[in-house]
């Protein structure tokens, strides 16, 4: 007890006998944060907190980033994009606008169909309803470089949907709410075997 710093509570050798309930070498009398531990990154300042801080730059603080060491944008949590649904398309791309690394889609409003095809794209509409046919190595439809894609199906701004499919089954349907060219998409999910809102 002479070299027992806290002797009357158990606690540890090395802190002379005194207690650190979250175990990160400082005592429970000088830890300000006594049950969280101090993170040892090297940009702890003993206080016994953990920092808060952006380790990778990415403006989303570590304790709510998914990704604490890999930047990433805001709206997917400091994650970055990645290809979630395996169709070879990143998430980044899409977010861009791009779709230079996938596959070739087949745009199909009842009966007319349009090819998506990668940048550089010439703006065309789709074929009007009731012709068929498929625009091939030509024109294809340009989505905007924003996340929401805008675009005329039928080359008006009358509502409708538009469905975008691989030829095997439909990947994604798309809600045109009228004049002003608004589009909300639904995307199948072939994992979790749902249509998922995005």
């Amino acid at each position: 007890d002479d070299v027992d710093a806290c002797p009357d509570v158990p606690g540890l050798p090395e802190l002379k006998g005194c207690p650190d309930r979250d175990g990160d070498g400082i005592t429970d009398a000088l830890d300000k944060c006594p049950d969280v531990p101090e993170d040892r990154d090297g940009n702890q300042d003993d206080d016994g907190c953990p920092e808060t801080e952006d380790r990778d730059g990415d403006g989303v603080m570590d304790p709510d980033d998914g990704c604490p060491d890999i930047p990433g944008p805001v709206d997917n949590k400091g994650c970055p994009y990645g290809d979630r649904d395996g169709d070879g398309i990143s998430r980044a791309d899409i977010a861009d606008g791009v779709d230079a690394c996938g596959p070739t889609f087949t745009l199909a409003r009842e009966q007319s169909a349009a090819r998506v095809a990668p940048p550089p794209w010439p703006s065309v509409a789709a074929p009007s309803a009731g012709g068929s046919r498929l625009l091939g190595a030509g024109p294809a439809l340009r989505f905007g470089a924003s996340r929401l894609a805008v675009f005329t199906p039928d080359g008006d701004a009358s509502p409708g949907s538009v469905t975008i499919t691989d030829g095997r089954d439909h990947l994604c349907a798309v809600v045109v709410s009228g004049a002003g060219g608004r589009v909300r998409s639904l995307c199948y999910d072939r994992t979790g075997d749902r249509w998922r809102a995005r």
